[in-house]
């Protein structure tokens, strides 16, 4: 009877202090909370157009607008985890891009004309709004796979505007500006990989597209990052992201379309408890 009371004491023993090293191995994998804050150096190509009056409207690339091609970006994201198998998210994503060109051709932008010779301001921004619930289909000491979905909701606003003269000394100015906001369904898929107690590997693969009455829309977008825990709350950590943007507004409401993609490395820093 005391031989089984000390063998069955060394293998509780044994299981708590497995345990234990298999909840503290990395300690974000046993977090409830976790917020996010990340600047993102993006490198951006794509099109727009808008026609008003049911007419299609004509692709312009943005490069022919003046917008420039690489910019500065954030995001801030939460992470809600009450129990081991489901996480709840959500968060915000910006992109601004503008820029000013003398136009080497006639366009038309929801339905105002941009001459040749006209020097054009464009303003774009993008912002992506996320809301998502995932749960766990893998896990193991070191690695966890979420699978999941939720909506991202796109805000577009495109602003072009030149200066009309209208007199000698006198001026006005022409605008046209047009603003989209779309919610899209969104699968996605996040893995995470502890090489060490204080390095760790992650990606997000998200994607699904859409189509409902003269409208459809497509979001893509993958995302890697690696992290070096440096206390027990907080990390750092360096990443990459591709995200692909299109979105047709139907000609009933005014042709408006939006066909983007943006990638580029990402610095993030992360507090959990």
């Amino acid at each position: 009877m005391k031989y089984w009371t000390h063998a069955m004491g060394i293998l509780s023993l044994a299981f708590a202090i497995t345990q234990a090293q298999a909840q503290s191995y990395h300690p974000q994998m046993g977090v409830t909370h976790t917020f996010t804050l990340g600047s993102f150096y993006q490198d951006a190509d794509g099109s727009v157009r808008s026609a008003a009056n049911g007419q299609p409207g004509k692709a312009i690339d943005l490069g022919d607008l003046g917008v420039t091609d690489d910019y500065s970006s954030w995001l801030l994201d939460y992470s809600y985890r009450p129990n081991e198998n489901w996480r709840f998210s959500a968060g915000a994503y910006t992109f601004h891009g503008d820029g000013t060109r003398t136009m080497s051709s006639d366009i038309d932008f929801g339905g105002v004309e941009f001459p040749v010779g006209s020097r054009v301001d464009t303003d774009l921004e993008v912002n992506t709004y996320m809301a998502d619930a995932m749960y766990r289909v893998y896990g193991s000491e070191r690695a966890e796979i979420f699978i999941g979905g939720g909506f991202h909701v796109l805000d577009v606003t495109i602003d072009l505007s030149r200066d009309k003269s209208i007199g000698e000394n006198t001026s006005s100015r022409s605008r046209s500006i047009e603003d989209l906001t779309a919610p899209l369904p969104n699968l996605r898929m996040q893995a995470f990989y502890a090489l060490s107690p204080k390095w760790a590997v992650s990606g997000t693969v998200g994607w699904l597209s859409l189509e409902y009455g003269d409208s459809e829309g497509a979001f893509h977008y993958v995302r890697a990052r690696t992290s070096y825990r440096l206390t027990e709350r907080f990390d750092i950590g360096l990443g990459y992201q591709y995200i692909d943007v299109d979105f047709t507004r139907g000609r009933s409401r005014g042709d408006l379309g939006l066909d983007a993609q943006f990638r580029g490395p990402s610095l993030t820093t992360t507090y959990s408890f």
